[in-house]
């Protein structure tokens, strides 16, 4: 009932706006179609390159279309995106698109590539990399398509760069919100523009109770019994067990040649790791800083070059809640990163621009220490990996070359070599169960060839070929998964119409894939790195805007991914086959309104296969389509800096559902998020 009210209320907000527009336009962005074209993006070749100019398809939004829509986090702006689906692990934030979820992104703030994730011996989450103040961002770009030939190894299915330091985009703002589920933020931002620089300072907190619901609801009869036979004192609910409590700062300043930056992110908050809690749930807690510094340098009027160092560090800890009433333990992962990156580049040299650059990396303090309390009894799980320190070197080059002045080629290789290493494993703490593992040196060569075909200023045609490579999550198995992309795109410009269609096949190589093997009567898991995965699919990504004052975007995807390994091939698990989007907004007076349409189509869940038949077995049923509908109402009075925000995820309460995965297996799926209106107040100045 209290959901129904709170769905009717954001619903008659909406409705008393829409049908209450005064004449007077209200202006919603400060750039037009061909402006966002000409806008500058250096995280597709780490040079200034235009839309025009990049093969990839790629979306950019603005601090304009994040007011307007009034997004309460990044996460939700990411569910927006054309193209982009996601799946909540509970312990994970997974980003899905092109048929596959949860391969890599190289994900960038400020240009620079956050700290990585899949190192082997450890099982570290991505979702440090999402806690950022959604109120600190100034521009993302969000580039489709393998990019490892510019940022390397695990840059997979593409890169996301997260501006946050445009001194000019807003010299200073407060905000504050508060909303259902117990949320509530707070966010403060300084800065100033100096006359050979700027700083800016984002400081950001926010608070939600989670995801919540009867575990009951998405249990099978089968599994319900086994819980209740196996763990009788168990928490049937998961209301309190999946709460969020994140800390951001990040500050950036520049001057002259020199620039310096520092991240730290703090993020606290609760899992459900295969079993179910007992008291308030298992929590978790994730820090992450980041520090680097980087000076440019003009060596001629053409070339120009750039030298940066990067220091980072991602600690994990958690204490479980789950097994039995009293148990306690501990279990801790991190690892540190030390980088440097020499770059060049060459604007007008024979007529093209050019990119090269080599790229060192170490990884070292790579450790995963395990000890919980698994019974009653006292008994104990202990475990402990350490690695020795992982180095690579990398060199690489891109070109952009205009052979006319309608075709221009676009060329780039990397060949990265890393270095052998030492895995060492004590289980249990004693000697007899401890072993290492040496992991031979290898090399990892990415490449890049694509076409940009200029029909005349309102038609373009671009087909690439790219390839790519990222580590698996295992940590016996050292072969990387490789993936060859091609995609085929036609873009229009003209006027008030912006349309982007694309064809795009995938075909990804030494994929993970878990075996069931019968040994003495039980079911016995083995995981081999032979998997092969086809992807085929096309988008489409239409913008409107006639006027100033008014906007319509409309994106569609239709894709499948097949398990070609397989003797007969199946659908993989968390792979949407459609997905579409709209979201319109207009202004008037002093008021914005705006709202979002999401629909991602049904997914099956992960599975095992048996090692005799090949058959499959998934590690649950279907989960249904969702729906998706949200608001925003912004009023901010003409010439004044205060405003204030009515904002509605959800709002028609659809029932959010993900399948089921290793850590969270419930037969019928897992509650995504629910329905959350929220109000906020800020003050720019």
């Amino acid at each position: 009932m209290v959901m129904q009210r709170t769905s009717q209320f954001a619903i008659g907000i909406c409705a008393a706006c829409l049908f209450s527009v005064p004449a007077q336009a209200r202006e919603l962005f400060e750039l037009s179609l061909k402006d966002l074209m000409d806008t500058p993006i250096t995280s597709a070749s780490k040079s200034e390159d235009t839309l025009a100019d990049i093969p990839n398809s790629v979306t950019i939004v603005q601090r304009d279309d994040i007011a307007l829509m009034g997004y309460d986090s990044l996460a939700e702006l990411l569910m927006n995106l054309p193209g982009v689906y996601h799946i909540d692990s509970y312990e994970d934030f997974l980003i899905g698109m092109r048929g596959v979820v949860g391969g890599s992104f190289a994900f960038l703030i400020n240009g620079v590539q956050q700290h990585p994730s899949r190192i082997k011996g450890l099982t570290l989450p991505d979702r440090s990399r999402i806690n950022i103040p959604i109120d600190s961002i100034d521009r993302i770009e969000f580039v489709r398509g393998p990019s490892s030939v510019i940022y390397g190894n695990n840059a997979f299915l593409g890169s996301i760069n997260v501006i946050t330091n445009d001194a000019g985009s807003a010299n200073g703002k407060v905000v504050g919100a508060y909303g259902g589920n117990g949320y509530n933020k707070g966010f403060l931002r300084l800065s100033k523009e100096l006359e050979e620089g700027e700083v800016v300072f984002n400081l950001g907190a926010d608070r939600t109770y989670g995801i919540g619901g009867s575990i009951d609801d998405l249990t099978s009869p089968e599994q319900q019994d086994a819980l209740e036979a196996n763990y009788p004192q168990y928490n049937h609910d998961l209301d309190g067990t999946l709460n969020q409590d994140n800390a951001n700062l990040d500050i950036s300043a520049r001057r002259s040649n020199f620039t310096v930056g520092a991240r730290y992110s703090d993020m606290r908050y609760g899992f459900y790791p295969v079993v179910p809690a007992h008291r308030l749930g298992t929590k978790l807690k994730l820090t992450n800083w980041d520090v680097h510094a980087q000076y440019d340098y003009t060596l001629s009027e053409v070339v120009e070059g750039s030298l940066t160092g990067i220091f980072s560090e991602l600690n994990y800890h958690t204490e479980p809640d789950f097994t039995t009433v009293d148990n306690e333990g501990y279990q801790k992962q991190g690892s540190k990163r030390y980088e440097i990156e020499g770059l060049l580049r060459a604007h007008g040299w024979l007529g093209a621009r050019w990119v090269g650059g080599i790229n060192y990396r170490q990884l070292s303090s790579i450790e995963s220490d395990v000890d919980i309390q698994i019974s009653a009894d006292g008994a104990r799980y202990r475990d402990l990996r350490q690695s020795s320190d992982v180095d690579s070197v990398s060199g690489f080059a891109n070109v952009n070359f205009p052979l006319t002045q309608s075709v221009t080629l676009v060329a780039g290789y990397r060949l990265s070599s890393i270095s052998n290493y030492q895995l060492r494993v004590r289980e249990n703490r004693t000697s007899a169960l401890s072993y290492e593992v040496d992991v031979d040196s290898r090399d990892d060569r990415a490449a890049k060839l694509a076409t940009i075909f200029k029909l005349n200023d309102a038609h373009s045609i671009r087909l690439s070929y790219s390839t790519g490579t990222q580590d698996n999550r295992s940590w016996i198995l050292f072969e990387p998964e490789k993936i060859t992309s091609l995609e085929a795109s036609y873009t229009y410009l003209q006027g008030a119409w912006s349309i982007n269609s694309a064809f795009f096949w995938n075909e990804t190589e030494n994929l993970l894939r878990t075996f069931q093997t019968v040994v003495s009567g039980r079911f016995v898991p083995s995981l081999v790195n032979d998997g092969e995965w086809s992807t085929q699919g096309a988008e489409l990504i239409v913008k409107y805007r006639p006027k100033s004052a008014f906007f319509a975007d409309f994106s569609t995807v239709v894709q499948r991914t097949k398990d070609e390994a397989l003797a007969e091939s199946v659908d993989i698990g968390n792979s949407p086959h459609v997905i579409l989007k709209l979201q319109s907004g207009y202004g008037f007076s002093d008021w914005r309104i705006s709202g979002s349409m999401i629909y991602v189509d049904e997914m099956l869940a992960d599975y095992q296969i048996d090692s005799d038949d090949q058959s499959v077995y998934r590690k649950g049923d279907k989960v249904d389509g969702y729906f998706l509908l949200n608001a925003n109402i912004r009023y901010q009075k003409s010439g004044e800096k205060w405003y204030l925000n009515f904002h509605a995820f959800n709002f028609l309460n659809d029932d959010i559902r993900y399948p089921a995965n290793e850590l969270v297996n419930f037969q019928y799926g897992s509650y995504g998020p629910e329905q959350r209106v929220s109000v906020g107040v800020g003050v720019d100045f």
